[in-house]
């Protein structure tokens, strides 16, 4: 009891050395630190994931034809790279 009456008189006595305003500004801050934790609202749980059906099953995909020799002959690289042909005349 004897040390906390020595340690509560030392902080009395360092607190009333500073002026009220700042006083002021130092509790308002920590009550508000206070309230913000004490009142905050809870936290949602997080949201489970679906697992996939183990019944539905996938087919594999159909493949494309083939390109053929003659088709492929006639497109330019210009054409396949999105850009524009020189028979455009633009650059």
């Amino acid at each position: 009891m004897k040390y906390f009456a020595i340690g509560m008189t030392a902080v009395y006595d360092n607190v009333t050395l500073m002026p009220n305003w700042l006083l002021y500004i130092v509790t308002g801050a920590l009550g508000s630190v206070l309230i913000g934790l004490l009142h905050r609202s809870p936290t949602p749980p997080p949201r489970a994931y679906r697992q996939p059906n183990p019944r539905v099953v996938i087919s594999e995909p159909v493949s494309e034809p083939s390109v053929t020799a003659p088709a492929a002959a006639t497109s330019s690289k210009a054409t396949k790279r999105g850009g524009r042909s020189k028979k455009d005349g633009k650059k």
